[in-house]
């Protein structure tokens, strides 16, 4: 019984990201190294989700609160749909250079509080 539940628990993980565009579930799939967690799918994204929201083959918003973050893989750039991200109770003190590479227009939640007044510096790379 144990060898199925383990099989079982393999498919069901190589197949949880198959209808995302492969690039954006490799950021995914590179987050969830990091924090050691599988990021669950959601209907809504708020300051205090942990959780993924989809739209067809696009990931459109992100909530990583309070995952013990220092770092973002640089593939969080290839994120391009995204229109929320939070990042709310993390230890981050630098970005990568790839956030650059999301597409400004899209988003009406960005919200990284942990850096404070260089927030304007930051959404100056969107506009």
């Amino acid at each position: 019984m144990f060898f199925v539940e383990k099989l079982i628990e393999l498919v069901k993980e190589k197949i949880r990201f198959q209808y995302i565009k492969p690039e954006q579930a490799q950021a995914l799939e590179e987050l969830e190294k990091l924090i050691d967690n599988s990021i669950p799918q959601v209907e809504e994204i708020e300051w205090n989700t942990f959780g993924v929201k989809t739209d067809g083959k696009n990931v459109i918003g992100l909530g990583l609160y309070d995952q013990g973050l220092s770092t973002l893989p640089e593939s969080i750039g290839n994120l391009r749909s995204l229109k929320e991200l939070y990042l709310h109770r993390n230890q981050l003190s630098t970005l990568p250079e790839s956030i650059g590479n999301l597409n400004s227009s899209n988003f009406s939640n960005l919200s990284l509080p942990q850096f404070g007044h260089t927030l304007i510096g930051i959404l100056s790379l969107f506009l």
